[in-house]
């Protein structure tokens, strides 16, 4: 009963919270969603990919948000707020950084190069990294891990050891995309 009581007691907080920020009069919430670097790693790359140039009023503020973003104690950037240094995510960083125009002599870059390094290097990033690296020239396309587009054919209930249906939509697009 105990555990009852708790959960309702959160769910009255939640709502209470929930109502608080409301618009009012409006019936809805307005917030800023916060996503990890890899989401402004990918708009610098995919802007690069179809020749879009990225204003240079945008080029600073990405590149302070990636300066505020950056671990101090060994140049990484983390998948999520708090956690430790991910060598995908700050490879990601890293080439974006690149793209947009900053010296690979600034200390940002050169702490984000010895972080990547210590942690294997390119040998050592996860699929969709290695796909963006290979978009770029930078990563082979051998080292990317190739599944067959008729992959996502294969029935759920199979229940294979890898099935495509156990990525997010995202990744299953990205997967099949790549292919």
């Amino acid at each position: 009963m105990g555990s009852c009581k708790s959960v309702s007691v959160a769910i009255q907080h939640a709502t209470g919270y929930l109502l608080s920020v409301q618009r009012p009069g409006d019936y809805f919430w307005c917030g800023e969603v916060e996503s990890n670097s890899t989401m402004t790693s990918e708009y610098v790359m995919i802007c690069q990919i179809l020749g879009l140039e990225v204003q240079d009023s945008k080029i600073q503020k990405i590149i302070k948000y990636y300066r505020e973003r950056q671990n101090p104690a060994d140049g990484s950037w983390s998948i999520a707020h708090g956690a430790d240094g991910d060598v995908s995510t700050s490879t990601e960083a890293y080439l974006a950084l690149t793209i947009l125009g900053m010296d690979a002599e600034d200390p940002v870059l050169c702490k984000a190069k010895s972080f990547i390094l210590s942690k294997g290097g390119l040998a050592h990033v996860r699929m969709f990294t290695r796909i963006n690296l290979a978009l770029f020239g930078i990563f082979s396309w051998d080292e990317v891990p190739a599944l067959p587009a008729e992959f996502i054919l294969l029935p759920p209930k199979l229940q294979l050891p890898v099935n495509v249906y156990y990525f997010s939509s995202w990744a299953r697009a990205t997967i099949v995309l790549s292919c």
